[in-house]
């Protein structure tokens, strides 16, 4: 009876852990020194696992080209057309 309640917990630990972990984070997903953007989160690739290297400050966003944070700007959205 131990057993199977061990394996139970086991594999539903296992169908859990898998289904919060994104494609992404898995090892072997990325190449070591290489980083990216993920909002204002810098992340690098150690050993095949993606870290947070540093976070933006308040204000600012990880800029996608150059894997730095800079100022946020802000969008204006287009009037609504006016419909007569």
């Amino acid at each position: 009876m131990k057993k199977e309640v061990f394996i139970l917990v086991f594999v539903l630990l296992t169908l859990q852990t898998l289904a919060v972990r994104e494609p992404s984070e898995y090892a072997g997903s990325c190449k070591h020194g290489t980083k990216r953007c993920a909002g204002a989160i810098i992340q690098e690739c150690i050993n095949r696992q993606w870290f947070v290297k540093s976070t933006c400050q308040k204000g600012t966003i990880c800029d996608d080209a150059t894997k730095t944070c800079k100022a946020q700007t802000k969008v204006l959205a287009s009037p609504p057309p006016i419909i007569r």
